[in-house]
C-alpha cells in the first residue's frame, strides 16, 4: 500500500516535507490511485488543460476515495468552491496550490498531494521552522526569531513552548497543506497556531532569500527495528513498514532483516511484537513478515473495486511461539492492520 503516514514522534524537520516528484497520491487503507498533475510550462491559454486536470483529480478520488461521510466532506461542495480559482491560475504553481486547498479538506495521513513543478527543489524555499509531530499533529518545536507577532505573552520566554500547527495559508492543516508552506523565496507565509492554553494566533513569516527544500525522508534509520530477548521472551520493535522502495518485495532487505530476526529469536517460547508508534507502510513489507507469523494462507480485500485480494502465504523461518502484539494511540494504518491480521487469524 502506498501511503505516506507520518512518523509520530519524528526528528524535527522544517516546516514544508516532501513536495517532490510527480502526480497525485491518494491512499485510503488498501486504496491507492494516482493520476498526473498540469506542467507549469504554459501553452497559451492554459485553461482547458487546467480544467481536464482538475476533473481527473476531483473524479478519480469520487471514484476512489472511501471516506468522505467519516470526515463530513461535502465533495461536490468543494469542486464548485475550488474549481473556478484553479481554473484562473495564472500559472502551474498557482494551479498547484489551488488543488492543495481542495485536498485540505481531507485530514487523512495516508494522503499526499504531489505535483510535478519542475525544479521546485531549485526554486522554492520555506521557513526555517523546526517541527515535530507530537500525537499525529504538527507543533513548533523551537519557537523562531523574526516571526510576527511573537508568541503570547504567557510564552514569550519559553523557547519550548511547541504550538501546535492548526493552518497553513488559511487552511487547516492536512498533509497537503505542507505543500502551501513552501514558495518562491523571499515570500510571505501565514500560519495559525495553537497553545497549549488552548488559544489561537495568526502569525507572518518571511521565506529564505535562497531555495532550501530538504529531500524526501523516506526511512527511519537503523532505529526502526530493535531486537531483544529477556530469558523465554523475545522482544521485537517493529517501527515501520515503509523502507526505501529498493528493499521491498519478499526477498528486499526489509523482509531478510525481519526473517533474521525472526531466526535469532526462533527459540524463545513467546515473543512480543512491538508496533508502538508504528504508523504502517508498504504492504509488500509487511505481508512477506506476516507470512513468517501464520499457520495457513490467509487473503483480504485490496482495493475499492474488482475484488482484488492479496494473499499471505506462510513462510520459513515459521515462529511457532506465542505471540503478543503493543499498540498504542500512534500505531496507525499498517501497524493497526498487521496486529489485526495476526489476531484475526488467531495468532496474537
Amino acid at each position: 500500500m502506498a501511503a505516506r503516514a507520518a512518523a509520530r514522534t519524528s526528528p524535527s524537520r522544517r516546516l514544508a516535507l516532501a513536495t517532490l516528484g510527480a502526480g497525485l497520491l491518494a491512499a485510503a487503507p488498501l486504496v491507492a490511485a494516482s493520476v498526473a498533475a498540469a506542467p507549469t510550462t504554459d501553452p497559451g491559454d492554459p485553461t482547458e488543460l487546467f480544467a481536464e486536470t482538475f476533473d481527473q483529480h476531483w473524479e478519480t478520488l469520487r471514484d476512489e476515495y472511501p471516506y468522505f461521510e467519516l470526515y463530513g466532506v461535502d465533495w461536490e461542495a468543494e469542486r464548485r468552491e475550488h474549481r473556478p480559482r484553479a481554473l484562473a491560475a495564472d500559472d502551474g504553481t498557482e494551479f498547484a496550490w489551488e488543488l492543495a486547498r481542495l485536498f485540505a479538506c481531507l485530514p487523512d495521513p495516508h494522503f499526499a498531494y504531489i505535483p510535478p513543478i519542475e525544479s521546485v527543489a531549485l526554486t522554492w524555499s520555506v521557513p526555517d521552522v523546526e517541527t515535530k509531530m507530537i500525537g499525529r499533529r504538527p507543533h513548533v518545536l523551537v519557537w523562531p526569531e523574526g516571526i510576527e507577532p511573537g508568541p503570547p505573552a504567557a510564552y514569550a520566554d519559553d523557547p519550548h513552548a511547541c504550538p501546535e500547527i492548526v493552518g497553513v495559508q488559511g487552511e487547516p492543516f492536512a498533509g497537503t497543506s505542507e505543500l502551501l508552506a513552501g514558495g518562491p523565496p523571499g515570500t510571505t507565509l501565514e500560519l495559525r497556531l495553537r497553545w497549549p492554553d488552548g488559544r489561537e494566533t495568526d502569525h507572518t513569516m518571511r521565506r529564505p532569500d535562497e531555495p532550501n527544500l530538504p529531500p524526501p525522508k523516506t526511512h527511519y534509520g537503523e532505529g526502526w527495528l530493535v531486537v531483544g530477548r529477556v530469558g523465554d521472551v523475545g522482544y521485537l520493535r517493529v517501527r515501520t513498514f515503509s523502507p526505501p522502495l529498493a528493499t521491498l518485495g519478499p526477498d528486499g532487505k526489509m523482509t531478510t532483516m525481519l526473517r533474521a530476526a525472526l531466526r535469532e529469536l526462533d527459540d524463545t517460547d513467546g515473543l512480543v511484537i512491538d508496533l508502538q508508534e508504528n504508523g504502517g507502510g508498504q504492504v509488500a513489507a509487511s505481508d512477506p513478515f506476516l507470512g513468517n507469523l501464520v499457520e495457513k494462507t490467509l487473503s483480504y480485500r485490496w482495493g475499492n473495486a474488482d475484488g482484488k485480494r492479496r494473499v499471505i502465504r506462510p513462510r520459513r523461518p515459521r515462529y511457532e511461539g506465542e505471540v503478543v502484539c503493543v499498540v498504542d494511540e500512534r500505531s496507525a494504518s499498517g501497524g493497526e492492520w498487521a496486529a489485526r491480521i495476526l489476531r484475526d487469524a488467531g495468532r496474537a
